[in-house]
C-alpha cells in the first residue's frame, strides 16, 4: 500500500502542474500503462507505440520509490529523453568517462545510458536544464564521490544535476507537447526500453 501511496502521489504532481492524467485502466482500455516492481530496477518504455499495445514501467522497491525516480520514469511514459541526450548536451556537459565504475566503461553502457541523439529529441527551444527531473546526478555511476562523471560546462551553483519533482522547463515541456491541444493525443513512433538504474544515482 505504501508503494501504491508512492506511485499516486507522485501522478499527482503530474495533475496539479499539467494537463496530464492518469486514470485507472478500464476493461476497454486498449492501451495501458503497467506498472511493476520487479528486481529489475528502474526503467520505462519512452513514449506510446503505434500498435497501441502497453507501456511497461517497473519502479523495484524500495530503491525506485524514492525522491523523483517515480515522477522520472513517467516521463519516459510521456515520451521524454534524459537531459543528457539532448543535441545540445556537448555546450553544457563533459562526460568523464574514467570516472565512472569500471564495469560500465563499455561502448554499450555508454550507448545505453550517456548517448547523445541529434534527430529523436524534441527540445521545444527550452534550454538545457541541469535541474531537470530527467538530469542524472554528477555521480551516476561513479566509482568515487570525488570525481563526477557529469561536469558542467557552464555555471551552476547547486550541487547537484537533477530533481526531485518537475522542474518549471519539465513542466513547460509537457504542457508544448499534451497541452496545446486537449483532443489530441501525442504519439511516438517506436519505442524505447530504457536499462536499469545506474547503482549509486539518480535513475537512468
Amino acid at each position: 500500500l505504501n508503494e501504491i501511496f508512492t506511485i499516486e502521489r507522485a501522478m499527482q504532481v503530474f495533475h496539479a502542474k499539467t494537463c496530464v492524467r492518469f486514470v485507472p485502466r478500464r476493461p476497454e482500455t486498449p492501451y495501458f500503462v503497467q506498472i511493476t516492481n520487479r528486481p529489475t530496477g528502474c526503467y520505462s518504455f519512452i513514449g506510446r507505440s503505434l500498435n497501441n499495445t502497453r507501456n511497461l514501467m517497473n519502479l523495484q522497491t524500495p530503491a525506485c520509490l524514492t525522491g523523483g525516480t517515480p515522477m522520472h520514469e513517467m516521463m519516459h511514459v510521456l515520451g521524454f529523453f534524459h537531459e543528457v541526450s539532448r543535441p545540445d548536451r556537448d555546450d553544457y556537459i563533459y562526460i568523464n568517462r574514467s570516472a565512472l565504475i569500471p564495469k560500465f566503461q563499455t561502448d554499450t553502457f555508454y550507448e545505453s545510458n550517456l548517448a547523445k541523439y541529434e534527430r529523436d529529441i524534441e527540445t521545444y527551444n527550452i534550454g538545457y536544464n541541469y535541474g531537470s527531473v530527467m538530469h542524472y546526478s554528477r555521480y551516476a555511476g561513479a566509482s568515487d564521490r570525488r570525481y563526477p562523471v557529469l561536469v558542467n560546462r557552464k555555471p551552476y551553483d547547486k550541487p547537484d544535476f537533477g530533481n526531485n519533482t518537475l522542474s518549471p522547463s519539465d513542466i513547460e515541456g509537457i504542457q508544448f507537447r499534451y497541452c496545446r491541444n486537449a483532443s489530441g493525443i501525442y504519439r511516438l513512433n517506436w519505442l524505447q526500453q530504457l536499462p536499469t538504474t545506474v547503482l549509486g544515482s539518480r535513475p537512468v
